[in-house]
């Protein structure tokens, strides 16, 4: 189980390795898989909260927004291509905790970002 990450630098840990080199998505997907075995509640910074978890059945992360209760998936493939833009924007230097910035790839950017917020990162 991986305790809360706190203060860690998105160029630094995320999505680059130590020497400069982007990391793969995929290896981000099985840090926060795994901070994801168990059930957590997270806040939305606009509102709402949601629940998330990972499925290990499905392969996927599972969001239920709190007010709708509805179960959203986020597969290994959606996860990667948000990594990928994750890198595309970072590397042009904006801000990739922005979920405006991934509204074309996935309809979780919001929840995306905000656990990728929960688990420490920051800008």
């Amino acid at each position: 189980m991986i305790d809360r990450m706190i203060d860690r630098k998105i160029d630094e840990v995320l999505w680059y390795s130590p020497v400069g080199g982007i990391v793969r998505p995929d290896i981000v997907w099985g840090e926060v898989t795994q901070w994801l075995a168990e059930k957590r509640r997270i806040g939305l910074p606009k509102g709402g909260d949601f629940e998330v978890s990972f499925d290990d059945d499905a392969n996927s992360i599972e969001i239920v927004p709190i007010e709708t209760g509805i179960p959203r998936r986020v597969s290994r493939e959606e996860w990667r291509r948000f990594g990928d833009r994750f890198n595309e924007v970072k590397k042009k230097g904006y801000d990739p905790l922005r979920p405006g910035h991934y509204a074309d790839i996935t309809h979780n950017s919001s929840y995306l970002v905000a656990i990728l917020k929960e688990l420490g990162y920051s800008e």
